[in-house]
């Protein structure tokens, strides 16, 4: 059984020097694309699999959660279940079932994900309820990043924010690692519920 640390595949950092002109600065792009499933979610998956008692885990995604948590398990012989709505991509989907996942679809017009996953965990009383950002084994999975990161010593680190998962992540492993980099989130402004919340000083 590998660890985490010997389970990801690093980061890919490239500079861009035509970014660098144009700005006028030093940028280098953190790239997760050659990451097990395409993208920064195995981290978070693979050590919640790992970590977790339970040797069924539960979850909801619209793929790429799904797809890691998929994989994870396969690879630590563990069972998973993930809801996904009708509407998700047929690629994300197939590559859940691939991995040998049940995926349990639902139509989102009648019942919501979050309500699926609820009735399904009572049918399921021994499964492991996985969110895919909103979890300590998530938010440890993505400090391994963070790590990274802190080796290379940048001023600054701008971090995508969705559920907070990942950014999370990253200022723990950057504080863990004794990293000194300010960090900053960025969110589409029509989407900008993390930076709402953190100025209403509560969730969103």
């Amino acid at each position: 059984m590998k660890t985490l640390f010997e389970a990801i595949r690093p980061a890919t950092f490239v500079e861009s020097e035509k970014l660098k002109s144009l700005l006028n600065l030093d940028l280098t792009v953190a790239s997760e694309t050659f990451q097990h499933t395409g993208s920064f979610k195995f981290r978070a998956a693979y050590n919640l699999a790992l970590n977790a008692p339970n040797e069924e885990i539960l979850t909801a995604s619209s793929g790429n959660f799904g797809q890691a948590l998929a994989y994870a398990c396969q690879l630590l012989n563990k069972k998973c279940t993930v809801v996904m709505p009708e509407t998700s991509a047929r690629v994300k989907i197939e590559a859940v079932r691939n991995y040998g996942a049940t995926v349990d679809l639902v139509d989102t017009q009648k019942i919501g994900r979050n309500e699926r996953v609820a009735r399904l965990a009572e049918q399921m009383p021994n499964a492991y309820f996985a969110s895919a950002y909103d979890d300590e084994f998530v938010i440890n999975g993505n400090a391994s990043l963070g790590a990274e990161l802190a080796v290379r010593n940048f001023d600054v680190i701008i971090s995508p924010v969705g559920g907070g998962g990942l950014s999370s992540g990253i200022v723990k492993g950057l504080c863990d690692a004794g990293g000194v980099a300010q960090v900053f989130g960025a969110e589409p402004l029509l989407a900008n519920d993390a930076a709402r919340s953190f100025q209403a000083g509560k969730i969103i």
